[in-house]
């Protein structure tokens, strides 16, 4: 790669949707072709890769109890959580050849942990493993001349955390999207030498961004966005990256099919969603009903798979019409669960 000079920006927030506004907008719409790079950290979300299935990645229940966010990203890969301390890094690059090259950007930060004291490899294509456990994972996106390169650096993330809000039931979803591989995952924290300067993470960022500009040949050249710059950018945070459509509207296509025993019998739903609306329905089960059940269905027909939007659309009464003794929030706790 041609490091002859690169450019930092700086990009302090930790919103998500506005953060992966910015890579848009630096790898779509900023004119320098000269190689760029950032730092940046998250408040708590998860971050679907773009062919992704949400509902099927995620444990959705979980998240909305924490109030994490969700965000989808222009790169393919698996689904990520993200905290204040994980660390992501972007590089932004001239296009020198096709292909998806992982080790021209991944080679600068193992040499940078390794500066650290740490004893990283690359293993397969991207992950980035100590002692068999993964700390890091990248993904890329090309678009025309230029290529995108970001990946997560685990200094001090909450783990347990990411273990539940990753964790969703094989057997409930029938889907083409791309499911994430799940790896055993270890922070860098405890994997720093016992006299290390490095004792938070902003120590730990400090010395990376260090560590990587002794690499670089040209000059390093911090930057800030522009009024203008700003504007588009929240532009693509509130338009694209924090809506429905971008976020839920992308998923494949996906059959769910959950099941719960009541003391009036077994209640199984069946939906086909398709962008993330829901395009056919059944329940089944050895339940008796007072009206036909296709009554409900006809009612969520075209509605996106939400929470709100179904508690919208039903009232007490119209599911106790069908099923006596279901109440309204047990039905969707179920689709839901």
């Amino acid at each position: 790669m041609n490091w002859s000079r690169i450019f930092q920006f700086e990009n302090e927030g930790t919103d998500p949707w506005r953060n992966l506004a910015v890579e848009e907008y630096l790898l779509r719409e900023y004119s320098s072709t000269d190689p760029l790079f950032l730092i940046w950290r998250n408040e708590p979300v998860v971050v679907v890769g773009k062919n992704q299935n949400p509902y099927e990645e995620i444990n959705l229940p979980f998240l909305n109890e924490h109030k994490i966010k969700i965000v989808r990203r222009l790169s393919g890969g698996g689904a990520v959580y993200h905290d204040p301390g994980n660390l992501n890094y972007t590089f932004i690059h001239s296009l020198e050849r096709p292909g998806f090259d992982f080790t021209a950007f991944t080679a600068p930060i193992l040499k940078a942990l390794k500066n650290m004291g740490i004893s990283a490899s690359l293993s397969g294509r991207n992950d980035l493993m100590i002692d068999g456990r993964k700390i890091s994972g990248s993904a890329q996106v090309r678009d025309h001349q230029r290529i995108l390169h970001h990946g997560t650096l685990l200094f001090q993330t909450d783990l347990d955390i990411m273990d539940q809000v990753l964790h969703v039931s094989a057997d409930k979803f029938q889907s083409k999207g791309i499911s994430s591989v799940r790896s055993r995952v270890a922070n860098i924290i405890d994997y720093l030498p016992e006299m290390s300067p490095i004792s938070d993470i902003f120590a730990f960022q400090n010395r990376l961004i260090q560590e990587i500009g002794d690499q670089i040949p040209g000059p390093w050249i911090r930057k800030r966005f522009s009024d203008d710059q700003e504007k588009r950018i929240r532009e693509l945070r509130d338009q694209k990256y924090s809506s429905w459509e971008w976020n839920f509207g992308k998923s494949p296509t996906f059959n769910l099919k959950v099941s719960r025993r009541f003391p009036w019998g077994k209640l199984t739903i069946g939906l086909n969603i398709h962008h993330g609306r829901i395009r056919e329905g059944a329940f089944f089960g050895d339940f008796f009903a007072l009206n036909d059940p296709n009554d409900l269905i006809s009612r969520i027909l075209d509605l996106p798979l939400d929470r709100k939007a179904l508690e919208n659309a039903l009232t007490e009464e119209d599911v106790q019409n069908v099923f006596p003794e279901l109440k309204i929030g047990d039905l969707i706790d179920l689709i839901f669960a």
